[in-house]
């Protein structure tokens, strides 16, 4: 079954050092070909927690270089190819996780970044054709200058995750026509903080986007103290998009957009 898996749904630095949400990053189980997203601190052993195998991933997404996205990302590298002793699979990154960035130090070693079949630097605007998969790297704005978000097209569907990035003019237009629409949500209500999305921001966001399903993750302490469910039904209610809060391992089939199934989150 087509599935998208939360290996973790917290954010930022409290959140991660605290642990109160997990940080491993998004599963897409497509078919034959196994997508991680953004393995943050602890990934290896969500996987073993939600019985996700490390080692059928095909491709890794590191949409930058901060530690909640990619402190996981050369061991994950390593599951990939099977413990280095296979060039297999295909890594796709920023320029930041490859090479640093404007203060911030690289984050896949050289030796990690060989071992692939193939690794890809990513920037806004870049397509790239995956075994019949389509990956589009999309804008953001965050204090990583090179961060990417992400549109998949699979199977007539598109499944977009926005990374890290706060609210810009646009930002919206980018996500139209999106079956379901992962974000990034740190801080409820107008809470706002530099470089993120707060719960206001979102609803401006779906207002414009109108994708079928929005799911909320990525949540930051205050997020996670204020309750993320009460903020995703005022996200739904406010702006006429069917929202949901996700919750640590849990499982999102992609073989009916509606998710009847999530009004429990």
């Amino acid at each position: 079954m087509d599935d998208i898996v939360f290996m973790g749904t917290g954010g930022g630095r409290f959140s991660t050092i605290t642990q109160l949400r997990a940080t491993g990053g998004i599963r897409l189980n497509l078919e034959n070909f196994n997508i991680h997203i953004d393995p943050g601190p602890g990934t290896l052993v969500r996987c073993r927690q939600y019985h996700e195998n490390p080692q059928s991933v095909k491709c890794l997404i590191v949409s930058h270089a901060h530690p909640d996205h990619a402190t996981d990302a050369n061991v994950m590298v390593e599951a990939m190819t099977n413990g280095m002793t296979r060039q297999k699979g295909y890594l796709l990154a920023s320029k930041s996780v490859f090479e640093g960035a404007e203060g911030i130090e690289n984050i896949v070693t050289k030796y990690h970044k060989e071992m692939p079949k193939e690794a890809h630097t990513l920037a806004p605007g870049d397509k790239i054709t995956l075994e019949g998969i389509e990956i589009e790297a999309t804008k953001t704005k965050h204090r990583d200058p090179t961060t990417f978000g992400v549109k998949i097209r699979y199977k007539g569907k598109v499944i977009a995750y926005t990374s890290d990035t706060e609210y810009f003019e646009g930002l919206g237009e980018i996500y139209k026509g999106t079956d379901i629409l992962i974000i990034n949500l740190m801080r409820p209500d107008a809470d706002r903080i530099q470089y993120h999305l707060c719960t206001d921001d979102v609803i401006k966001l779906l207002k414009i986007a109108k994708p079928k399903l929005a799911i909320v993750q990525h949540f930051g302490l205050k997020m996670i103290r204020t309750n993320p469910i009460q903020q995703a039904q005022r996200i739904a209610k406010e702006s006429g998009v069917r929202t949901v809060a996700a919750r640590d391992g849990e499982r999102v089939s992609l073989e009916e957009t509606d998710q009847t199934t999530l009004g429990s989150f």
